[in-house]
């Protein structure tokens, strides 16, 4: 079963799927994603602009499967922000509950609840992000790179099935 599955079956999962795609297959931080606006699309080029470390500009190609999530998403946005009224959001990725932009550990947390669902431990999410492959693996991977999870998703501990 795929990553991204696990995400659909989620309350918000049109959000979450979104948020799982960017993660893994361009393989985005998660303060690159929480810093998405929805200005930051631009559809006549099939991209989107992402504000990266150091705040330096770098811009994605979106992918058909990008696409496809970020149509899904679009219309529970608004109606959340219609709802909540906050129709001025900027904030691509928004909270169920206010309609305001998720924080960086709100994300963390949606990412490491996925994993958990999915059988996926910490260092095989990092393997998975690098890859860009959406596919978890059955068995556990051996590294030293712990560490480095943090960068990506404060997964630091093995997460259990």
């Amino acid at each position: 079963m795929k990553f991204e599955q696990f995400a659909a079956k989620r309350i918000f999962k049109e959000r979450d799927s979104l948020i799982t795609t960017l993660f893994l297959l361009p393989g985005l931080r998660v303060s690159e994603l929480v810093s998405i606006d929805v200005k930051h699309f631009n559809e006549d080029e099939g991209s989107l602009t992402i504000i990266g470390k150091g705040n330096k500009e770098r811009k994605l190609v979106l992918t058909p499967k990008i696409i496809r999530a970020l149509e899904n998403y679009k219309p529970a946005r608004q109606k959340i922000l219609q709802k909540r009224n906050r129709t001025e959001e900027p904030a691509l990725f928004i909270s169920e509950k206010q309609g305001k932009r998720l924080t960086r550990r709100a994300v963390e947390l949606i990412i490491e609840e996925i994993a958990r669902e999915a059988g996926v431990r910490a260092m095989q999410l990092l393997l998975l992000q690098k890859k860009g492959n959406a596919t978890y693996f059955d068995s556990p991977m051996q590294t030293n790179f712990t560490s480095t999870v943090t960068i990506y998703c404060r997964v630091t501990r093995t997460l259990s099935h």
